[in-house]
């Protein structure tokens, strides 16, 4: 029982030591005596002399942390600045090396001096003496100018044994003010002497995060009027600030925006008509438009010129849709170079093509269509039109560029269209991302946030309106005119019921028309003779034997169908594909952070004035 009583003494003992040793650590360390001395030189500025014992006990350490803020609140919208040029740091005792790091407190940035040798440890006391200027420091009023400031900062993470500090003023001191304590919290200082333009305060003990604020008055007009340093905080209302200067220079900037664009393009129309060798406009006169009005009803009742569905729908809109590839293959159908069986899809594929290359020769075939069945077959006699499922995308670019090519060497374009429109979409574009990098560096440094935003907009209007810019020729502008003729007359019933072909005809005849122009349920429904006949014309195989007006319209679905299986894009791989796997979004493995390397941070800026900050051993 002795035996057990003196172990269980024994064992408490050792856990009070170890609940202890930190405790006696942290009591060990501190600064024996702290004092400041602050001049305040005729320009203004603030000289700074600070001298520092500190003990650091028995604990190892590189040295010491000095904190000073650089930056504080001033009001709801300015920051007041204080700039600090340190001049001198230096030990008697002790490595004196030092270095300026960025840090940042809860009430603003600090800029931290960090003293002391990385590979070279010291304990016990050691002195250290720190010399800085700062600007900005002084109060101006109506009858006396002013310095009050920390001298000793409310941050310190241990014990001061004694502070004292000494200001120096430019003229004799009038009126002076000392306390002590935590920030916001302080009592008044043991000792104030003023002794013409010097005042001396000192303190006693200041415990971890107590300070010494000082401060003195003194006449006006024997440094320059004091001026804070401000500087205006930054927010998102400040930078869109819609100030007369922003606003009229956003202003500017758009009606030099709209003027370069005016140049620009007349710049395009005139090279456009010179090189055509006409020397006039290429586009129609004002008030004529594409509406095909004027068209007698024999020139509206067919494509003029003999002009294909994709040409047709080139020479309207200027460029071509993905249905322009099975409009032309059902074109290409009833003019008996290919046969079309539909075969049942699934849900999302209503029903798939099985296309067949008859043998027929073809030197009527443009040089698109050509292109088309090139791409199509690639050698072979037969392709269902599923085999081409996100491979089809580059091939469908050959022909639209091969379609526009064709088009400038008939006359009807000065350049192919898709060329001009992606030219012209990727000035839009570049312009874009030019305006939103200057409205980041205008949001990040200035109030003049509204001034690109005219860039962004002409960059975005630029890109959206890329697809009307290719120029017709006249030969295009007079055949674009009798298209939107056709294009009515399919949506119309014929003026003369004589004129009025077979239901086979009229579906072979004008239905890829109709298609091409996404006006299929319009032309059915101004050809009721279709659904008077149930004969299939002998191109398109399958399907349910239906009236032709329904077959038609199950033609144009399949059409539709298979325009958006040929442009479906390639399969994501890589990256894309494991984003789409990571669906619980990003984390951060905290395995990766950088740590401490054993330092431990300064203290920040205690409110009310200027100076302060803290500091700790490191």
């Amino acid at each position: 029982m002795r035996w057990s009583v003196g172990a269980l003494a024994a064992g408490g003992l050792a856990v009070g030591l170890l609940v202890a040793a930190p405790g006696r650590a942290q009591a060990d360390e501190q600064i024996r005596t702290y004092s400041v001395r602050l001049q305040i030189e005729p320009s203004g500025d603030l000289l700074v002399s600070e001298r520092i014992s500190y003990d650091f006990g028995p604990e190892p350490r590189h040295g010491i942390l000095r904190d000073l803020p650089i930056r504080r609140r001033f009001d709801d919208r300015r920051d007041r600045l204080y700039p600090v040029q340190v001049t001198e740091v230096g030990s008697p005792d002790a490595p004196d090396q030092y270095s300026l790091e960025e840090a940042d407190s809860q009430e603003g940035p600090l800029l931290r001096i960090r003293i002391g040798d990385s590979e070279q440890t010291v304990t016990g006391r050691h002195n250290y003496q720190i010399d800085y200027r700062v600007q900005g420091a002084l109060d101006g009023f109506t009858d006396h100018d002013e310095l009050y400031w920390k001298a000793v900062g409310s941050q310190w993470k241990v014990s001061i044994g004694q502070a004292s500090a000494t200001i120096i003023a430019p003229a004799a001191i009038t009126h002076v003010a000392c306390h002590a304590g935590p920030s916001g919290v302080g009592r008044p200082c043991e000792s104030s002497v003023v002794d013409g333009r010097s005042a001396t305060f000192a303190v006693g003990e200041l415990g971890p995060h107590e300070g010494l604020t000082v401060g003195v008055g003194f006449p006006t007009g024997v440094v320059p009027t004091p001026q804070p340093i401000l500087q205006e905080r930054w927010s998102l209302a400040r930078a869109f600030a819609a100030t007369p200067a922003s606003l009229g220079m956003a202003g500017a900037v758009a009606v030099l925006l709209m003027a370069g664009a005016l140049v620009a393009a007349g710049r395009e129309r005139r090279a456009a008509a010179t090189s055509s060798g006409t020397g006039v406009t290429l586009e129609d006169p004002a008030g004529a438009g594409l509406s095909g009005a004027g068209l007698s009803s024999r020139e509206a009742s067919a494509p003029p010129g003999g002009l294909r569905p994709a040409q047709a729908r080139l020479l309207l809109h200027k460029r071509v849709a993905p249905v322009a590839v099975p409009a032309t293959l059902l074109d290409l159908a009833a003019r008996g170079y290919l046969r079309i069986e539909e075969h049942p899809g699934h849900e999302s594929r209503p029903q798939v093509w099985q296309v067949d290359r008859l043998p027929q020769p073809e030197p009527d075939l443009g040089a698109y269509e050509r292109a088309l069945l090139d791409e199509l077959f690639g050698g072979r006699t037969s392709r269902r039109l599923s085999d081409l499922h996100r491979q089809f995308r580059p091939r469908f670019e050959r022909i639209r560029a091969a379609l526009g090519e064709e088009a400038v060497q008939l006359g009807w374009f000065t350049a192919p269209p898709d060329q001009v429109q992606a030219t012209w979409a990727r000035r839009g574009a570049a312009l874009a991302v030019v305006g939103a990098v200057l409205l980041g560096l205008a949001v990040w440094r200035t109030r003049l946030a509204l001034l690109p935003i005219p860039i962004i907009v002409a960059g975005l209007l630029l890109w959206w309106g890329a697809r009307w810019m290719p120029r017709r020729t006249p030969t295009g502008t007079a055949l674009a005119r009798r298209v939107a003729g056709f294009r009515n007359y399919l949506q119309s019933p014929p003026a003369d019921p004589r004129e009025t072909a077979a239901a086979q005809d009229i579906l072979s005849q004008e239905l890829p028309y109709a298609i091409v122009f996404g006006r299929t349920r319009q032309w059915v429904r101004a050809r009721p003779q279709l659904g008077a006949s149930a004969v299939h014309p002998s191109w398109y195989l399958g399907g349910q034997p239906l009236p032709l007006n329904w077959l038609a319209g199950q033609i144009d679905q399949a059409a539709r169908s298979s325009a958006r299986l040929l442009m479906a894009r390639p399969t994501d791989t890589g990256w894309r594909r494991r984003m789409r796997i990571s669906r619980g979004g990003w984390h951060w493995d905290s395995s990766h952070s950088s740590g401490g390397g054993g330092f431990s941070g300064g203290g920040g800026s205690d409110g009310g004035g200027g100076g302060g900050g803290g500091g700790d051993s490191w």
